[in-house]
């Protein structure tokens, strides 16, 4: 997310053509401050409980007291970094969880597993939602519909744990 003329904003289709780069470039401004504008209510609670001052309208990445470091965990290999980025923005390659090899899945999971169809999982990462009971009955719904089993990934992503044979809620 990291503006630069040479690589397009990665929060947008891929253009099918090259961008200009000042297209490029005010095309990740305008990103950054759509997306602030969609996080800085929940910015902006934290704040207030934290005593902290207000952010700006336009966000925080414009502030010139200091330096924002970014490390992008991609391989440089898919996508190389732009040489236009500043010395604090660096690409690290791929992250990968060391005890991957060892993880084992709860037990409960295991048996919901074993207990049916392969389910289908359900989840927004970490968008945040006003109402998660009535997202979550939307979905849930339509899961019925379908007559699918499902994992949904409670989280950040706004979706209510739900009591349901059909669903295994991660939270």
């Amino acid at each position: 997310v990291t503006p630069c003329p040479d690589i397009p904003p990665m929060m947008l289709p891929p253009p099918r053509r090259p961008r200009p780069g000042m297209v490029n470039q005010g095309l990740y401004h305008a990103c950054r401050v759509l997306t602030w504008q969609m996080l800085s209510p929940a910015y902006r609670q934290v704040r207030q409980k934290l005593d902290l001052a207000p952010l700006p309208w336009y966000g925080p990445f414009y502030r010139r007291r200091r330096t924002h470091h970014v490390l992008y965990g991609f391989s440089p290999s898919i996508i190389p970094p732009s040489r236009h980025w500043p010395e604090s923005v660096r690409v690290a390659g791929n992250w990968f969880l060391d005890e991957a090899q060892t993880w084992q899945a709860p037990e409960s999971l295991e048996a919901f597993l074993a207990a049916g169809d392969k389910p289908i999982y359900v989840g927004f990462g970490s968008m945040l939602g006003d109402d998660s009971a009535a997202l979550s009955e939307v979905f849930l719904q339509a899961l019925r519909n379908s007559g699918r089993r499902a994992i949904f990934a409670t989280g950040w992503g706004g979706l209510a744990d739900v009591d349901d044979d059909n669903v295994y809620c991660l939270t």
